[in-house]
Formats: C-alpha cells, sequence, structure tokens
C-alpha cells in the first residue's frame, strides 16, 4: 500500500534518472481513441504520462493526484513535450470538481479503505457529462495481499458499478496491469461507463 507521503519520496528524485515514469495506461487511451477530443479529467494522474497523451491527441486535460512530487514531475513532462496540460494536487476522494467532463480517468487511485474508495468513485463520477465517459482502472481484491493491501481495502467491479447510477456499464472485465515495483504483472480491473443522457 503506497499513500501520498511514499509517493512524494518516489517522485522527490532527479527526473532525469530517479522519477519513474510509468507507462500510459493503454485500457484508457483505448477508450480516449475512440471518442472526439474533449475535456477530459486525469485522477490519480502520477507523473502525467496519461494526461500528456491525451493533450497529445487534442484534449483539454486537467491531472490531479495527491503527491505534490507527482503533480511537479506532470508539468515537467508537459513541458518537455511540448504540451499544455493543467495539473494540482488533491485527494480524489474529497477533491471538488470544478465544471462537467467529456472523460473522466482514474486509474489504481482509488484510496483505501473500502469507505474512502467508494466516495472517490462518486467523486470520479460527478463532472462526467451527459452522455460522457467514465473509466476505472483498478487493482483487483485477488491483488491485496501481493500488493499489501488490507482484503478489504480493494473495490470489486460490483462495488464500483454500484456507486454509479445514472450510468450505463459499457465494459465491466478482469485485467492485469503492471505491478507498481515493477515486478511482473498483478490482478487488476476495469469499469467503463457512460453517463445517461437527461
Amino acid at each position: 500500500m503506497t499513500d501520498a507521503a511514499e509517493w512524494d519520496a518516489i517522485f522527490s528524485g532527479d527526473p532525469a534518472v530517479d522519477v519513474p515514469q510509468f507507462p500510459a495506461n493503454p485500457h484508457l487511451l483505448e477508450l480516449a481513441a475512440t471518442l472526439p477530443a474533449g475535456r477530459a479529467l486525469d485522477l490519480g494522474c502520477g507523473p502525467g504520462t496519461l494526461s500528456v497523451e491525451l493533450a497529445l491527441r487534442g484534449w483539454e486535460v486537467r491531472g490531479v493526484d495527491a503527491s505534490p512530487k507527482a503533480i511537479e514531475a506532470a508539468t515537467r513532462h508537459a513541458a518537455a513535450r511540448g504540451v499544455e496540460a493543467a495539473f494540482e494536487v488533491g485527494d480524489v476522494a474529497y477533491w471538488i470538481p470544478l465544471g462537467l467532463y467529456d472523460l473522466v480517468t482514474s486509474s489504481h487511485a482509488l484510496p483505501p479503505p473500502a469507505h474512502e474508495a467508494r466516495r472517490a468513485v462518486a467523486v470520479a463520477a460527478a463532472p462526467v457529462k451527459p452522455e460522457g465517459w467514465l473509466a476505472i482502472t483498478e487493482w483487483a481484491p485477488a491483488a491485496a495481499e501481493t500488493l499489501g493491501f488490507a482484503p478489504s481495502d480493494l473495490l470489486s467491479r460490483t462495488d464500483i458499478v454500484a456507486e454509479l447510477p445514472g450510468f450505463e456499464i459499457i465494459r465491466s472485465e478482469e485485467i492485469s496491469a503492471p505491478r507498481p515495483d515493477g515486478d511482473g504483472e498483478a490482478p487488476a480491473l476495469i469499469v467503463v461507463a457512460q453517463r445517461h443522457p437527461r
């Protein structure tokens, strides 16, 4: 389990040598490629790899992360790639979005314990426009022991779907994702939903 302070330690080194640049989530990029570019909100943006890739594809992007050092890394990354993206520090379970978005993504950003994770799902869902899209990738409960979580810390796909009234569930399945420590992959899940038109 990694909290904001631990992520700060990860992202506090020399950006040319020590700061990890996690690859952009391919499942989220695949979804974005099917949509017309609009406004995107990237929750748990880390060093901004997904945010930057979306910006390169014409999206107006805002990235949010609990780690100030991750936000600094994301800002440097966007500048290095020559794109404009807004980044800010925020706890995804309590951050208050301003405005509406065509696409909201949350990539392994739901914080433990489970009641905080459920709150974060609600925060992610709130700014999605009518007919807009929400995509959440997260560690599956089966990964809890491997990744150092308590079994009750991680939400199942059913738990996430239950927090999304007013959405049509387009995709809900088990996947695998690279472990944060780079040591292979761990069980994960993805839920993609579209908000009903009003």
